[in-house]
């Protein structure tokens, strides 16, 4: 069976009663074949967009003059079938067109992957209350939804690996960037001299009590495990059973963590400074953005009418691109204590945010812990000063004696 799509055209791939993935692969034409042989000499870059094409152009441009450009890559795309797919430039410069329609219930494609992988009891992995943090939106058992949307990017991660071995992608590239469609770039994300034998990195920030699970870079040695997040959980359900409708240790970015964990990547783990946010055109339709008609003006690298959905992310992209000068005071969306390194401080700490970001303004509002931490440190150096004249004052009686 073959479909087209834009002049592409390929097999159905079938992973499971009723649930398929049309193979839409786009032939290489000759000025993309001639990109790919001038390629550095250090090695191949491969970038694989995964998810909804939602970033509208601000997006596309990004990826184009800040990821493909200057590490000369060639781009594949793992996305659903749906008219942002149709109108996107991306298609066209794809090398590889992957597609498939996304389900009603997520509980069919990882149905369809678990069956693939031979895990026959991974519904055990819903005993306790029918919901799996890192499985949602999923519905599982008696009709529960999952919370969170992490199974999609799950999913895709699993489907991206098959056809990269499929097609015999990973020998011929030595450099893999594994990312969403829907970042916006402020700056060059240059990935040449990421030390991709020895380690795998993903940007600052979005940790949320685990590590980000949006964006990713991995060398030759490291893909499939950068790709096998899902493979764990529905092969060994037993290991995640009690802790799985914990958003605390199974949340997206909790769950992250513990898989790069459990294959051997987090010892390895190397954090960048953030370049990128997440981002979308103003009513794309996704029921994930904010539905306010009054969306606040923001300054580069965005563009009029987007719509910034973290804002954290925004405020350390515009940090590590330039945007923000000298100490950041007085500008919007420049707080000093949301840039690159106060963030990996956090993380470190893991003392929770040391400021929020206003959301109509940019304003940098102190968090409250930072408050406390900030009159505790007053009090005690009161308390000293106090001290101190209290002894002198001591002092000064004795003398007059």
């Amino acid at each position: 069976v073959s479909q087209r799509m834009d002049g592409m055209k390929g097999p159905v791939l079938c992973l499971g009663w009723m649930w398929c993935v049309c193979l839409c692969v786009r032939p290489v034409n000759a000025s993309h074949t001639r990109h790919a042989r001038n390629v550095t000499r250090g090695g191949r870059t491969l970038v694989a967009l995964i998810g909804q094409i939602r970033g509208g152009e601000l997006a596309e441009r990004s990826l184009i003059q800040h990821v493909l450009k200057p590490n000369q890559a060639d781009l594949v795309l793992m996305v659903p079938k749906t008219a942002s797919l149709l109108n996107s430039s991306l298609a066209a410069r794809a090398r590889y067109v992957w597609t498939l329609r996304e389900p009603e219930n997520w509980k069919q494609p990882i149905a369809a992957i678990a069956q693939a992988l031979g895990a026959h009891r991974w519904l055990d992995l819903a005993n306790n209350s029918g919901a799996v943090w890192f499985l949602g939106p999923a519905r599982l058992r008696r009709g529960v939804r999952s919370p969170s949307t992490a199974a999609p990017n799950l999913v895709y991660r699993h489907l991206l690996k098959r056809h990269l071995v499929q097609h015999r992608l990973i020998e011929q590239y030595t450099r893999f960037i594994i990312t969403r469609a829907d970042h916006v770039y402020g700056c060059h994300h240059d990935v040449s001299r990421f030390d991709l034998h020895h380690q795998v990195y993903v940007p600052t920030g979005e940790d949320y009590g685990g590590v980000c699970d949006r964006h990713i870079v991995c060398g030759q040695a490291d893909v499939l495990a950068c790709l096998s997040i899902i493979d764990g959980p529905l092969l060994h359900p037993e290991r995640y059973v009690k802790q799985a409708d914990s958003m605390a240790t199974c949340g997206p970015e909790p769950f992250m963590k513990l898989r790069l964990q459990e294959l051997g990547l987090w010892p390895r783990l190397r954090r960048f400074a953030r370049v990128m946010y997440l981002s979308s055109d103003k009513g794309n339709g996704s029921s994930v953005l904010n539905k306010t008609s009054k969306e606040p003006s923001y300054p580069k690298p965005a563009a009029p009418g987007q719509h910034v959905k973290y804002l954290d992310e925004f405020v350390a992209t515009r940090w590590t691109c330039g945007f923000c000068k000298g100490l950041g005071a007085g500008q919007p969306f420049c707080c000093p204590l949301r840039r690159p390194t106060a963030m990996v401080l956090e993380g470190a700490l893991a003392s929770g945010k040391l400021a929020y970001v206003e959301p109509r303004t940019g304003d940098c509002q102190l968090s409250r812990a930072v408050i406390l931490a900030l009159t505790l440190a007053s009090g005690v150096i009161l308390a000293g000063i106090l001290a101190v004249l209290g002894r002198r004052s001591r002092f000064s009686v004795l003398d007059e004696r």
